[in-house]
This record gives structure tokens, C-alpha cells and sequence, in this order.
């Protein structure tokens, strides 16, 4: 049984080259120990499972493609892998009411609403790249509830390639025509739910979170900074960059060639890409549904 077991852990990895050397240099992934260390998990998780049963936490998923992406964000730490995956079923448990109907039809709005954005190339560190235009999130019409939801469905989209599990993902959040009253609803509104938003990417989602960097903020901007600033791990304020409309700086982590319009760059426009896009055949399979 275990042999079998080590056969699919040693088959479910898919990246080589530069993505693994710097797997094994800065994850700490041995490919010949990979399927160990897998099992490993796996057996903490029953071992868990069985020791709290009290708390009716459902675990049902324990393939090792699955538990590959908790132990490379934690950098192949079982004791800190397992924390993780206990945390991202909490979280969802906590929010089963929001993320009932888990699919990008029940949130279609927030995707083609321009509010997130998905770039097609990676940073310079061959990070996945989001974009938060923030001037276009009508939080009468979008909820935090459901733009929370169609971030959670961006990322676990993200998540499934195994070359950003290990590079990891950079924000960029555009400030631009962002007014005083909507910086401080945003800010009120992440104190009041007790810094939700930045517990699912500090400690729920099986991410490397790599950088936040603030695109043409206004001078206020340290309001919403001082609010959310109790919520921040210090390893994640020290990603935060502001940049301000001076994008010389944010060049060094994203040559222009590779950034849309908005930002100085040489590509189409921002709206080219809607984080729609990242969903086109489920949306377009429903359309068809009778």
C-alpha cells in the first residue's frame, strides 16, 4: 500500500528546470524525498483528523497533487504544511454561507467587472501577477462578500499550476480616482471583519505571497495602511511598495514589455485582462445549459 502510494507522489510534480532548481534552493524540495515527505503529511492530516474529532473539520482531500502545493508553501515543513491545511479548511468552514455555489457563475459580475485583473506573463521572479484597480469596486453593487469569493476562485484557479506554487504571486493595487470616503470604507470595512482578507493570504491559501505594490496612491493612502497595518504579518509589510505615478521602480520587478498601458507599458490596456478570462470555458459551458 505504501509503495503505491509513492508511486503517485513521485508522479504528480511537473515542474524542471530553473522552476525546480529554485524549488530544491529555496523551498527546500528534494524530488527523490518529495513522495516521503507527501506521506508524511498525509498521515499527520489522519493522525489530526482522528485527534480532533470534537470539532467536525471535514478534510476530504488528501491527493498528493493537492497536498504538494500546502508543503511548498511552507517550504517543505510538514509540522507548518499541516497548520496551513488545517487553516484553509477552517477558513472555508467559517465562510460556508459566502462560498456556497463555489462557481464563477455566481460571481460572473465581480469577474468581468474590471476589478481584478489576471496579467498573462509573469514578474521578473516569475511571479503571477493580480491587479486590483480599486477606483472600480462600487461596494454597493460588490459586496465584500462576493468580491472575497471571486478572489478565493481566482487564486485556487491560479494555485493548480505547480510554477506559480513555487514563485508565487506579487498584487499590484491601482489607486487611481480612488476618493477619500471610498479609502476609508475600504479600510473600516477590512477592521470590521477583522482583517478577513489578509488571514486567507497569510495564513489560509497554500500561496507565496511575494509583494503588494501601490500604484498611484493618494497621500491619505497611510489611513487604510494604519488600519489594516494590525492585520499584516511583518514579513508582508516589508513587501509593501509604493510607487506612487513613478513607475521606474516597479520595473524592476516587471520589464514594461510586459506590462498593460496603465502602468507604463508597452502591452494593451488592462481591461484585455479581466480576471474572466481565467474562467472562459465554465462560463461559456453554462451559457449553453438549457
Amino acid at each position: 500500500m505504501a509503495t503505491s502510494a509513492v508511486t503517485e507522489a513521485d508522479d504528480v510534480s511537473t515542474i524542471s528546470g530553473a522552476t525546480l532548481e529554485k524549488a530544491c534552493r529555496e523551498l527546500g524540495e528534494v524530488p527523490a524525498s518529495r513522495a516521503a515527505v507527501i506521506e508524511e503529511l498525509r498521515g499527520r492530516i489522519a493522525h489530526w483528523e482522528e485527534s480532533h474529532a470534537e470539532e467536525g473539520l471535514a478534510l476530504p482531500r488528501r491527493e498528493a497533487v493537492f497536498l504538494l502545493r500546502f508543503l511548498r508553501a511552507r517550504k517543505f515543513d510538514v509540522e507548518r504544511a499541516l497548520t496551513l491545511f488545517i487553516n484553509y479548511h477552517r477558513y472555508r468552514q467559517k465562510h460556508a454561507p459566502m462560498l456556497s455555489d463555489f462557481h464563477p457563475r455566481s460571481v460572473e459580475h465581480v469577474l468581468r467587472s474590471g476589478l481584478i485583473s489576471v496579467l498573462n506573463d509573469r514578474s521578473q521572479g516569475g511571479c503571477k501577477v493580480l491587479v486590483l484597480q480599486a477606483a472600480r469596486w462600487d461596494m454597493d453593487d460588490l459586496p465584500m462578500s462576493q468580491v472575497l469569493k471571486a478572489l478565493l476562485l481566482i487564486l485556487d484557479k491560479l494555485i493548480e499550476d505547480q510554477e506559480t506554487q513555487v514563485h508565487g504571486f506579487i498584487l499590484f493595487e491601482n489607486l487611481d480616482g480612488v476618493g477619500l470616503l471610498q479609502m476609508l470604507r475600504l479600510a473600516r470595512l477590512e477592521q470590521e471583519q477583522q482583517g478577513e482578507t489578509m488571514e486567507l493570504i497569510q495564513d489560509a491559501f497554500p500561496g507565496r505571497f511575494k509583494g503588494v505594490h501601490l500604484l498611484n496612491q493618494p497621500w491619505y493612502v497611510s489611513i487604510l495602511l494604519s488600519l489594516v497595518r494590525p492585520f499584516l504579518k511583518q514579513k508582508l509589510r516589508e513587501r509593501i511598495h509604493m510607487h506612487g505615478s513613478d513607475f521606474s521602480g516597479l520595473y524592476e520587478f516587471m520589464d514594461p514589455s510586459h506590462l498593460p498601458a496603465e502602468f507604463g507599458g508597452l502591452l494593451p490596456s488592462i481591461d484585455a485582462y479581466s480576471a474572466a478570462h481565467l474562467f472562459e470555458h465554465e462560463l461559456q459551458d453554462e451559457e449553453h445549459d438549457p
